[in-house]
């Protein structure tokens, strides 16, 4: 149960039955991204209102982007694969990367005050989407698309913003890819052990639902039929009875063994 070097199974069998594993942890975690997101679009439409007034594209843009996570966050309810809950995962924070990047766009050219916001997508990119190959793809596009629009587009009142800037950003990436590869080989590392101590248990099951059925098995003479008892004694079948369940036995015969043994009392027609 090796792992590779983003800490996923190399086996792709063994890869899928984890990631079906963390099927519900990952619904889960697409509601504890959503809520936010769609708390902090609203905040976000205030705060401009009382800054700066009604921008119209950047509000129609915040309350898409609220509609579409509360959407997903339908769809996730539904959701019964984990190949689907994934991908909500990644739309979401494919969908706020790009509408925080958009918005960037949208500042005058010597504002840098949502860079905090940016790192915070970033990182928050490699909590919410689940597969590693995701997070390193998204983040590295977002981040790229920051840097391009700070390089070409922005003109910083701040004279270290282009050391600090790009810093910031690659930092937060740099963190957040650590962590999450850290997370990632944990996760599995405890999932491969549950999956040893899973075999070993059903190895011992069976010698053991073996042995119930042995002890289920009473010897008997094929030939007096008297029981042979836990001690090596070999009993008659009331005297085992008694010793065992305390069941007192009363002799009597059946019609077929009267008929044989006592002929001359049975009825002739």
């Amino acid at each position: 149960m090796a792992l590779n070097i983003i800490g996923e199974f190399d086996s792709v069998e063994l890869e899928q039955r984890y990631r079906e594993s963390t099927l519900e942890n990952a619904r889960r975690t697409n509601y504890i991204i959503a809520a936010p997101v769609v708390l902090a679009c609203f905040i976000f439409i205030a705060n401009d209102f009382n800054a700066n007034g009604v921008i119209w594209p950047i509000v129609a843009a915040r309350l898409a982007l609220a509609s579409l996570v509360s959407a997903l966050c339908c769809l996730n309810h539904f959701a019964s694969r984990w190949q689907t809950v994934f991908l909500i995962a990644y739309v979401i924070a494919g969908c706020v990367a790009a509408t925080v990047l958009w918005v960037d766009t949208q500042r005058p050219a010597n504002f840098l005050t949502h860079l905090g916001v940016d790192v915070m997508v970033i990182m928050g990119i490699f909590i919410a989407v689940p597969a590693v190959r995701a997070q390193l793809a998204l983040a590295a596009m977002f981040t790229a698309g920051l840097l391009i629009l700070h390089f070409t587009y922005k003109e910083p009142d701040f004279q270290l913003a282009d050391v600090a800037v790009p810093v910031s950003l690659l930092l937060a990436v740099f963190l957040g890819a650590s962590m999450s590869l850290l997370f990632n080989r944990t996760r599995r590392q405890l999932f491969t052990q549950l999956e040893v101590e899973r075999e070993m248990r059903t190895e011992l099951e069976a010698p053991q639902s073996r042995v119930d059925e042995l002890s289920k098995l009473i010897p008997m003479c094929a030939s007096c039929k008297k029981i042979r008892d836990d001690d090596g004694y070999w009993r008659q079948v009331e005297t085992y009875m008694r010793e065992t369940s305390g069941t007192v036995v009363s002799h009597s015969i059946c019609p077929e063994c009267a008929s044989d043994l006592y002929p001359e009392y049975q009825d002739k027609d």
